[in-house]
């Protein structure tokens, strides 16, 4: 649920300001800030974002999607409400950022809103005392996260030479940069591959000392790889990052790790929190002509309101293309287990209908106050049906595959489902669209797979510019959507400078195309070179002299 905050609720907060001084607004296209003085003597800074104009810029693909917002008012504090207020330390002049992330729309999200703005500290310190570890919005495939994470010293004594891990998978993440505000150092990747599954190494952060209490938040940008959707017909994978606040042992006694944080989620496809997703995205007509194929559906949702949601109903309308009779239900979550919570599912074999009710869960919302842990305010229900085997016989003579080509790359029929989830008495929220294409076969020209050769010419590389040749692969290339690393095999770090891909020359007679890289930070020595693209990874070895 999202509780937007209209204009005249705006325009009241800024009359109510009466009671105090309006020193000064700042204003940039996508939002701005009103200064004003309380009783207190406290300066304190109201932010609005100016959502006609990002909507504007970035328009959104439904009357029902809208943007939610995470700000850093650049002191290292931040919030997740639309329109908070924060009250700065210092005088100063330092830069907010506003992140606006579309939902209920697939479009991609607009960048980072920036604004400087010059602001008066009242003295206070301020900190976002949340979990350790915390994102501004889902992993998607392809673009960026801002993991947030916070460190506090909560023992009596001072850290010396602190130390904070942040575990990932490069599989599945790639460390693009961060934001820090208390001259937190990035000391680089080590891979520790001990840790598979869930982790094959860490970044290491230097920190400076901790006294008793003392606490700092800062980001890191992490982009999530193709590899996190998962292979079609194959569960979505489970993301985990961990995050661990470490002092330099003096003796073999001490406590090494003084806090730990654990973040387990799944890639989503449009940031979505109430999302409805299916593991097939294709079907072909060779592989229905005896058997039916079974689909597996998931249905997400999270309260995204300032109070708990006591009853969570979700209603599917299945489309005519399942066979209902084979519907099974196959799991259904949310976070906190009561006494009194119950789950009832009715479901007509006949319309198609199925409506999921979780009675009294209580579930947290995330902008409730005092909800700290993202995870707590989300739940789901998976369930797999088959389709009917109609859809693989010409049943009258309009049918699309009597005049659809054979070798063709245009699906003959799709099946499309949305489904509608309702927190108590609230209007329903509408899911994105879920869509399976039909295809009559698998050896169309599109879907021909062959396997991708890769070399590295010249090798060994003499001018800095690491040329990867790319030869058998399919027409379509997804040019934009290729993931490159390269790690130094000594140390198991991936190079953090930018690797500036270019591609060289347009497709030639022999289906190959070249990649150059030309890192800015490439020393002589030996490399491995990491390509990934379509949930494949490929490893070149390379030498620079």
């Amino acid at each position: 649920m999202k509780n937007t905050k209209p204009l005249t609720q705006i325009l009241l907060t800024i009359l109510l300001c009466s009671l105090t001084t309006v020193l000064k607004a700042q204003n940039s296209i996508y939002f701005s800030t009103v200064q004003s003085q309380n009783s207190n003597g406290d300066y304190v800074y109201q932010f609005y974002p100016n959502e006609t104009n990002i909507i504007n810029d970035y328009p959104l693909e439904s009357t029902d999607a809208f943007y939610t917002y995470f700000w850093s008012f650049g002191d290292g504090s931040y919030s997740f409400e639309d329109s908070p207020s924060h009250t700065y330390f210092a005088t100063e002049t330092l830069e907010v950022m506003m992140i606006a992330t579309p939902r209920y729309s697939p479009i991609p999200p607009p960048p980072s809103f920036n604004l400087e703005i010059s602001v008066q500290g009242s003295g206070t310190i301020s900190f976002n005392d949340n979990p350790m570890l915390l994102l501004d919005r889902a992993p998607r495939p392809g673009y960026s996260s801002l993991v947030i994470l916070n460190y506090k010293n909560s023992t009596a004594s001072t850290i010396s030479d602190p130390k904070l891990r942040l575990y990932i998978n490069t599989e599945y993440f790639e460390y693009q940069s961060t934001i820090d505000f208390n001259n937190e150092i990035y000391l680089g990747f080590k891979s520790d591959n001990s840790l598979l599954p869930n982790y094959n190494g860490y970044l290491e952060f230097n920190l400076e000392s901790l006294s008793p209490q003392e606490g700092h938040s800062f980001f890191v940008d992490l982009e999530t790889s193709l590899a996190a959707i998962g292979a079609i017909g194959e569960p979505l994978a489970d993301l985990y990052l961990r995050a661990e606040l470490r002092q330099t042992c003096q003796s073999p006694h001490c406590i090494e790790i003084m806090e730990a944080y654990d973040y387990k989620t799944q890639a989503v496809g449009s940031w979505d929190p109430n999302s409805k997703y299916t593991e097939t995205s294709t079907l072909f007509l060779d592989d229905l002509q005896s058997l039916p194929a079974r689909i597996n559906y998931r249905i997400n949702f999270q309260n995204l309101g300032t109070s708990p949601a006591k009853n969570v109903t979700i209603n599917d309308m299945l489309p005519d293309e399942l066979d209902f009779s084979s519907l099974n239900l196959i799991d259904h979550y949310h976070p906190e287990i009561l006494l009194s919570d119950s789950f009832t599912y009715v479901f007509n074999p006949i319309t198609g209908r199925l409506k999921c009710t979780f009675h009294n869960i209580n579930l947290a919302g995330l902008n409730q106050l005092g909800a700290s842990n993202p995870e707590k305010t989300k739940g789901y229900i998976t369930f797999s049906i088959t389709t009917k085997l109609h859809l693989s016989l010409v049943t009258s003579i309009m049918s699309p595959k009597y005049t659809h080509p054979i070798d063709s790359c245009i699906p003959y029929d799709s099946i499309v489902n949305k489904a509608e989830i309702i927190f108590d008495s609230n209007p329903p929220i509408v899911t994105n669209e879920t869509k399976i294409d039909l295809y009559y076969s698998e050896s169309a020209s599109c879907f021909s797979r062959p396997i991708p050769k890769l070399d590295v010419v010249p090798n060994p590389v003499v001018d800095g510019t690491i040329g990867i040749k790319v030869c058998n692969v399919p027409i379509i290339f997804p040019y934009s959507s290729i993931i490159y690393q390269i790690i130094n095999p000594s140390t198991g770090e991936i190079l953090t400078c930018n690797l500036n891909p270019t591609i060289q020359s347009n497709w030639n007679s022999n289906a190959c195309f070249q990649i150059n890289l030309t890192p800015s930070c490439l020393d002589p020595g030996y490399y491995i070179v990491v390509i990934i693209y379509n949930g494949a990874t490929y490893r070149l070895n390379v030498v620079v002299n």
